[in-house]
């Protein structure tokens, strides 16, 4: 995984200049007593850097819509984009469960309905 780098005032200050004071999101200026956040604009989990240019200033309702999404739409959310992306890095699942009459099973299930231990 990436490591991050400290967000110091310094490289905060570089992102904000570098989007002409704007969230990146909404493209709206941010109002004195806005609190900016600074989001990676593509998450590290799926891919991104954690270099100044992939990270934006936003506004906080911004970020937590970009990163939680809504009740109604949470198509596109950061946290179920990368569970999603985390899923599929780990291939199909196994299954655990070794059910009467299946072929690893000690059991079986006769055509009479009965469960008995193979071999019997």
């Amino acid at each position: 995984m990436t490591e991050r780098k400290a967000m110091t005032p310094d490289r905060k200050a570089r992102i904000l200049i570098a989007h002409d004071g704007k969230c990146w999101r909404c493209k709206e200026p941010f109002k004195h007593g806005d609190k900016i956040e600074f989001d990676h604009m593509q998450a590290i989990a799926r891919g991104g850097s954690d270099d100044d240019s992939n990270i934006g200033p936003c506004h906080a309702l911004c970020h937590a819509l970009k990163t939680h999404g809504t009740a109604a739409l949470r198509l596109g959310a950061d946290i179920f984009e990368i569970a999603k992306t985390k899923r599929l890095a780990k291939g199909p699942k196994e299954t655990k469960a070794k059910l009467p009459g299946g072929k690893q099973s000690k059991w079986i299930k006769k055509l009479n309905g009965k469960t008995e231990l193979r071999g019997e």
